[in-house]
């Protein structure tokens, strides 16, 4: 179990076969857990909970993350999502997060193929 940082709880970023099961993150900032740029990642009951505001220290205080529980190919090129192949999230929860659960890129509707 991961608890209680003061940034993201779990970052996977182009690494090949990597497995997280049966894990609990809770009580970070920002982004719970995020994975970007990876191939033959397994994501199997992970739980992650209570992701806050984080904001930067710049002149005004003003600008700050928009919290995800669980950014899923998504969070690098917000633009145009970070490529992720043979790669699956199952049996995980996520609650708790003021902007979003799960995200994830889209595919267009006629697309037979996906990033």
């Amino acid at each position: 179990m991961v608890h209680g940082a003061e940034a993201w709880l779990m970052h996977i970023t182009k690494s090949n076969n990597v497995s997280v099961k049966s894990s609990s993150f809770i009580g970070g900032k920002a982004i719970g857990a995020s994975i970007d740029f990876v191939r033959n990642v397994i994501i199997d009951s992970i739980y992650v909970f209570d992701v806050r505001l984080r904001k930067f220290g710049n002149v005004n205080n003003m600008t700050e993350d928009k919290e995800a529980c669980f950014a899923y190919c998504s969070y690098a090129l917000q633009e145009t999502g970070s490529p992720c192949f043979e790669t699956s999230v199952t049996n995980s929860i996520v609650a708790g997060c003021e902007y979003t659960g799960f995200t994830a890129p889209g595919n267009d509707c006629d697309t037979t193929s996906s990033i």
